[in-house]
Parts: C-alpha cells; structure tokens; sequence
C-alpha cells in the first residue's frame, strides 16, 4: 500500500531520445530484446510480445533497426512527443492521487540527434508543474562527449552521473 511509505520529497527522471521508442511501440515495432514494449489500446495500455527478440544480437540488423527508427522518429516526432508527454501526466496523476506534495522533475539528457530532448513540447509539463531540465545547461558541460558516455555513445557514464548529481544537489538545494 502507499501509505506504508512516507511520500517522496521529489520523482526524477532522466530522459534520453532513445526512451520513446521504449514508450512507443510504432518506433520499434518488429523487434525488443531488453525492453518491455507497450502499445495503446482502448482499454490503456497492452504488454507486447516480441518474437524477435534473437535478431537483436546480429551486427547488421541493429544497423537496420536503428536506420528505421531514426527514419520514423523524424517523420512521426510530433506523435511520438505527445505519446511520450501523456505518460509523464498519466504518471504524475497516478502518482498525486497517494502523495499530493511529491515534486515531479525531467532531466532532458542530450543526444547527438536530439530528437525529442529539445522538443518544445516539454515546457507545456512545465504548466503542469513539472520542472523540466536540459542537463547540458544544469551541469555546463557537453554530456553527448565521448568522456561522459558509455561506449554506445548514448548513456551516461559514471563520470556524467556524478556531475549531474552534483549539479542537482545544488538547484535543489539538498545540501
């Protein structure tokens, strides 16, 4: 039950272009080894199968498979946003009906193609009272550096954790 837990000062989470095709299913439809894939339906949303998942490990089928999602996500962006701006007020709801004074914030982590992580879209969350922020700018460094990434070139490493960390400490001030 929620109300075993005391409610949470803050939610964070951090956003990276890549979540949408983990939100959305049309963005990678035909295959997902690592990630649970939903799509909407009348009734909310449906656990998908994804049967596959074995192709994921071949070379030249991620080649593919990243060339398609690219490729949609610059035709379908606006779709995918909204998709992705319903989950994060779904979520805030959800979440308000058990702790009403929880902050809810959005780390926009910053990618080379900056799909959705520079989308204006987000400051309408903003209205909602969500804090949204680039972390490019929380932090004052490049995090789409090959010193701040994991070998992918995408996620953060360990390095960009802890200065982001640091940067959130002090605008929150939690010190």
């Amino acid at each position: 039950h929620y109300r075993d837990f005391s409610a949470p000062e803050y939610v964070i989470y951090t956003f990276i272009d890549d979540h949408i095709r983990r939100l959305y299913t049309p963005c990678n439809s035909f295959d997902n080894i690592e990630f649970i894939e939903y799509s909407q339906s009348k009734n909310g949303l449906k656990r998908k199968n994804t049967p596959l998942k074995y192709l994921h490990s071949l070379y030249i089928f991620n080649k593919i498979q990243n060339y398609i999602f690219h490729n949609f996500t610059e035709k379908n962006s606006e779709k995918c946003m909204d998709f992705a701006i319903k989950h994060f007020e779904k979520s805030k709801e959800l979440f308000e009906k058990h702790y009403t004074d929880t902050k809810f914030i959005i780390l926009l982590y910053p990618s080379e193609d900056n799909v959705f992580a520079t989308s204006e879209k987000w400051w309408k969350l903003k209205d909602e009272g969500f804090e949204i922020y680039n972390l490019n700018d929380l932090t004052g460094v490049d995090l789409t550096s090959d010193e701040y990434t994991l070998s992918d070139k995408v996620h953060p490493n360990e390095k960009a954790w802890e200065i982001i960390t640091r940067a959130l400490v002090k605008k929150l001030n939690l010190k």
